[in-house]
């Protein structure tokens, strides 16, 4: 009795030689419990373990499991019935479920025109995913959000989500420094479409990605674009597409708020063994069309010359960064959180350093590498950011050498005239009319921020 017992696998949960009904039921049928014409040890095993785990299980639907099936229906989004029917034994069984179940959300890379629009309202769809970015200009050529077609999905009654991809086919698109670069894209591309500040971009996962490579390489990428995120001012929120095992993954550590699961690649051992991620937001199940005729479908200016800088100095994405606007002459541009140039930060500090205010290395403003670093400290830390504004003043009232020129005036001073304090507003700013108009805006709040500081000095 104890031999079939451990070959049945209950030998822990029945310790002993007693006979127990559950082992005198077994007696009574033609189960065998040790391989047989050529039978398969790991199924075996799988067996015993099966026989072990769920020893207490009644051979009748209780209503603990009646509970069970339908926390699993609502979670999954299925009718919740608490019956054993056969849309839940597919989502338990295979990662798409059933295909035929009607969905509420789809993502395309054609335009949604108005005819399409109708179309999927009348399908029953609420919630359409659409790209931010193409950088083929012959390959899908609408893949890429059109002009336009965001308010024809409001038009309709209809919602876009914003999904980031370039290739992300392969383990070795994966690192840090593509992380920041996409985030950066991402973030420019979302604002330049409208989108509002908190909408969530999903980045993508689009391969099998097996676990080792999300330790190596898909972590450390999505780390990035989440610290990047966060640098920018965490404008937008970060998703994630990709299999189930990817998406639990990377929302384990925070680095993803929901997932847009990749299920209906049922093969990927990221969806084999799985469940989907507590996060999900969105499970792709099958790729259909819907609609005839002409309604077929299946289904600031800051950040891009940020990513610009980026792509010249690291060359990040050298295959596809000449389609950005401007990419090839921005070799620097206004960052962080005070909007400094690498090359006017530069100018500021060595005018300070060779005052004598400030310590430090003279780097030299037209060349590449000092003025890189010098982006680089202004991007990256915001205490370096925002100390380098007062030496850009100094540096404006001494007559901003190097730069556009202008008279000399005293440095700042606590007794600084309304004329003088505008003087400096202005020289921040740049020159021209916009300058001019910009200082004369800023005016009344730095009065409103002076009134208060004075009381706290003179008190």
């Amino acid at each position: 009795m104890k031999k079939l017992k451990q070959d049945m696998g209950v030998d822990k949960a029945y310790p002993g030689a007693a006979l127990t009904p559950k082992a005198f039921m077994a007696l009574l049928n033609m189960d065998a419990y040790v391989t047989v014409n050529g039978g398969s040890q790991a199924i075996r095993e799988i067996q015993q373990w099966m026989n072990g785990r769920y020893v207490g299980r009644r051979d009748f639907f209780t209503a603990d499991v009646k509970a069970g099936v339908e926390a699993f229906q609502s979670f999954a989004k299925l009718p919740v019935s608490g019956a054993g029917d056969f849309q839940t034994w597919a989502s338990l069984l295979v990662s798409y479920g059933d295909q035929s179940r009607k969905g509420a959300a789809c993502d395309g890379v054609t335009k949604v025109t108005p005819a399409r629009a109708q179309a999927l309202k009348d399908a029953g769809y609420k919630y359409i995913g659409r790209y931010l970015y193409n950088p083929s200009t012959t390959s899908l050529p609408e893949k890429e959000i059109q002009p336009g077609e965001l308010e024809t999905i409001k038009k309709y009654g209809l919602r876009c989500f914003p999904i980031f991809q370039t290739w992300a086919r392969s383990v070795d698109y994966y690192s840090p420094a593509q992380g920041k670069t996409d985030c950066m894209n991402a973030s420019y591309k979302a604002e330049e479409h409208g989108f509002k500040p908190g909408t969530l971009i999903y980045f993508t996962v689009d391969y099998d990605a097996v676990d080792d490579e999300v330790t190596s390489h898909v972590l450390p990428y999505f780390r990035s674009i989440k610290d990047q995120m966060g640098r920018m001012g965490a404008q937008f929120r970060v998703g994630i597409y990709g299999p189930r095992n990817v998406c639990s993954r990377i929302s384990a550590v925070g680095y993803a708020d929901a997932s847009f699961v990749s299920d209906m690649s049922s093969g990927f051992s990221g969806n084999l063994g799985y469940p989907l991620p507590d996060n999900w937001s969105f499970d792709q199940i099958v790729t259909k069309t819907v609609g005839t005729g002409e309604s077929p479908h299946y289904s600031q200016v800051d950040v891009v010359e940020d990513a610009g800088v980026v792509y010249y100095h690291t060359a990040a994405i050298p295959d596809w960064a000449k389609d950005l606007p401007g990419v090839k002459k921005l070799v620097d541009s206004s960052t962080g959180i005070a909007k400094i140039q690498g090359r006017t930060g530069i100018l500021a500090r060595n005018n300070s350093i060779r005052s004598g205010t400030l310590s430090g290395k003279i780097l030299d403003p037209a060349k590449d590498s000092d003025r890189w670093s010098m982006w680089q400290k202004l991007n990256q830390d915001n205490a370096f950011n925002v100390g380098t504004v007062p030496h850009m003043h100094i540096w404006a009232a001494d007559g901003k050498k190097g730069d556009h020129d202008e008279t000399p005036i005293r440095r700042p001073a606590l007794d600084y005239t309304d004329a003088e304090t505008y003087q400096i507003l202005r020289r921040y700013q740049g020159f021209g009319d916009q300058a001019e108009a910009d200082a004369k805006l800023r005016m009344p709040l730095y009065a409103i921020f002076e009134k208060y500081n004075r009381i706290i000095r003179e008190s």
